[in-house]
């Protein structure tokens, strides 16, 4: 089957699973929308209410001298348009005049009055009044919570889809601009190139596990914030656009354009609510929005950065704060943890944002020898609230358990396949082996390949629970027997099946994809020095020799035991020194990935007949 759109569909009829999300009972569905509307304008008026603009919260992190400006926005090529219409998703919404497909196949003839609308807007500092309406979809956060509770939705907007190409112009430039003068935030991993919650976790990873290898114990806290998008202050945006970016004059114009007279309407299966006009906040659901809220939040950073020992990682409004310390200095750096969080409270008043404490999370990682020397100091305050540490938290997906050993990240990951595969199954037998595939890749190897580099150095037992999983999977798409073995013909040794299934079916191994993904973040991080708390962890040693196989880049690793040998630091240059000379050499991102995979493929019997 090709179309993946009648695909999903279908398997979710079979499935009897719903497509849409859920939403409250009703009678009448217009009423529906309209209590949503209210709902999500009153969330926002009464956080707003809640801030006391005139208490004096401290002195604000200062913006950088005389920041390079970006005062007008470069025009664009009907070339460039093109290429961005052509290779943006056949999203539509109904806003739109016409359908995204149609679009695409008169683009020959629509590419140039598009450009000289996107052109004309970017002269003039104005963002068209038409593309300022949104319609809001509620969409339920999670699955386990009570979908009769208004609570439970967050608003995500359907844009007009010219509206977003705009968008991806001026953000495009703004990128440019920030990325070519050197004001990007290296603590913040999100909607960037190269950077991704997986990077992040192993930024935070490498810290912890050199902090054990030392012998201490990290005290790590994730922080909540409410509705983050939705309460950002436009003047103080446009000052720190101003003062921290240097935008300014049109450009700045253009994007007090585009923050002004904005509305949404909540849309419920076709019946619509009144509008509401939105007088803060940047819309879910668009382009430029998240780009300018991690702007936004810079400052925090360099806030952060002042507090000694304290280390800390964003990814948009997930912030995590940590510390590493041993018995002797427990106190100072926990009052240092407490302080610094209070700061964090305090920035975050002042610029409007609504930090949870009875949501923020706290966690006590290490050895247990060396964490049961902490017990009887607990509780402890963080934000008023008096807290034990957890025995696990939730962090951008990755279950970080207080042994940090990813005991319970594995079992609920095999969980959570094991689940799909048992659908996969139902099904299997009215899908031709493509659609299988495709199906077993989206469902289930996503979720095995989802941040494994941080499993490198977890027990040999945990990677063999990940690949039962794998081999479960294969035998579904393969429609094949658990208990089938297969001999080599020259050693007449069995094989069990599975390994043969994973050859059949070009599936590498669990611990092989760990390998994989490891080097292909290391290659990226040496070529592109991207993303920078990775890249700094990695040191290229110097070779006076000019032989073929000392050319290629080998890695030092810094001077580690015990936990220390886990970190990223240490086991990236273990793995990519392995990899032969030519293969490190590679001139681009796509061969070196094709050439390591033929290098990790498994050398099972098909293999070997094949090769």
């Amino acid at each position: 089957m090709d179309n993946p759109q009648k695909l999903w569909k279908s398997i979710n009829q079979v499935l009897h699973k719903k497509e849409s999300s859920p939403l409250p009972d009703c009678s009448d569905q217009t009423v529906l929308a309209n209590d949503f509307g209210n709902f999500f304008k009153n969330k926002i008026d009464k956080i707003r209410a809640a801030f006391q603009l005139n208490v004096d919260t401290g002195e604000p992190p200062s913006p950088p001298p005389s920041p390079p400006k970006l005062q007008t926005f470069r025009p664009v090529t009907e070339d460039e348009v093109r290429k961005l219409i052509s290779s943006s998703p056949n999203k539509q919404c109904m806003l739109d005049p016409c359908p995204t497909f149609i679009l695409k196949t008169c683009i020959d003839h629509l590419a140039l009055p598009i450009t000289n609308i996107i052109n004309y807007s970017l002269s003039e500092g104005v963002f068209p009044e038409c593309f300022k309406k949104a319609l809001v979809s509620p969409l339920l956060k999670k699955a386990s919570l009570p979908k009769n509770t208004f609570s439970s939705y967050r608003p995500v907007s359907n844009l007009n889809y010219l509206s977003k190409i705009l968008e991806k112009v001026v953000a495009n430039q703004i990128k440019l601009h920030i990325d070519g003068f050197g004001l990007d935030n290296p603590f913040q991993s999100a909607y960037k190139s190269f950077h991704s919650t997986e990077t992040a976790l192993l930024s935070v990873q490498n810290d912890i596990y050199m902090a054990m290898g030392r012998g201490n114990v990290t005290a790590l806290t994730l922080l909540d914030l409410s509705a983050a998008f939705d309460t950002i202050d436009h003047d103080i945006l446009l000052g720190r656009l101003s003062d921290w970016f240097g935008i300014g004059k049109v450009a700045l114009e253009w994007i007090v354009s585009y923050l002004k007279d904005r509305s949404q309407t909540i849309n419920i299966s076709g019946k619509f609510s009144i509008p509401h006009t939105l007088l803060f906040g940047v819309p879910q659901g668009s382009v430029l929005g998240p780009l300018l809220f991690i702007l936004y939040t810079t400052p925090l950073s360099k806030l952060l950065g002042k507090s000694k020992d304290i280390n800390h990682h964003l990814y948009a409004d997930d912030t995590q704060v940590f510390t590493s310390f041993n018995t002797s200095n427990f106190h100072s750096y926990i009052s240092n943890l407490q302080n610094c969080l209070v700061s964090v409270q305090d920035w975050m008043y002042q610029n409007l944002l609504k930090l949870n404490p009875d949501k923020t999370e706290f966690i006590l990682i290490g050895n247990l020898w060396h964490r049961r020397k902490f017990a009887p100091e607990f509780p402890i305050d963080i934000l008023g609230n008096k807290l034990n540490p957890a025995s696990y938290v939730r962090n951008l997906g990755v279950t970080f358990d207080a042994d940090f050993n990813f005991q319970r990240h594995v079992n609920n990951v095999v969980k959570s396949c094991n689940y799909f595969i048992r659908d996969l199954r139902r099904v299997r037998k009215f899908l031709n082996i493509k659609a299988a595939t495709a199906l077993a890749n989206a469902l289930v190897s996503s979720r095995l390949d989802y941040c494994n580099s941080l499993l490198y150095a977890v027990p040999e037992g945990y990677k063999k629970k990940l690949q039962r999983v794998q081999n479960s999977l294969a035998r579904v798409v393969t429609q094949s027997s658990n208990f089938t073995f297969v001999a080599d013909a020259d050693s007449k040794t069995p094989y069990i099946k599975s390994a043969v299934l994973l050859d059949k079916l070009h599936w590498l191994p669990v611990s092989s994809r760990i390998n994989f993904k490891i080097a292909t973040l290391t290659y990226k991080a040496i070529h592109s020095h991207q993303p920078p708390s990775l890249s700094k962890l990695l040191h290229v040693r110097d070779l006076k020799r000019s032989l073929r196989s000392q050319i290629a880049p080998i890695l030092t690793s810094p001077p580690a035991k015990t936990f220390g040998l886990r970190s990223f630091s240490s086991v990236a240059p273990s793995v990519w020194n392995a990899i032969p000379a030519d293969i490190r050499l590679s001139p681009s991102l796509s061969v070196f990935r094709r050439q390591l995979k033929k290098h990790y493929y498994p050398k099972s019997p098909t293999s070997q007949e094949n090769g």
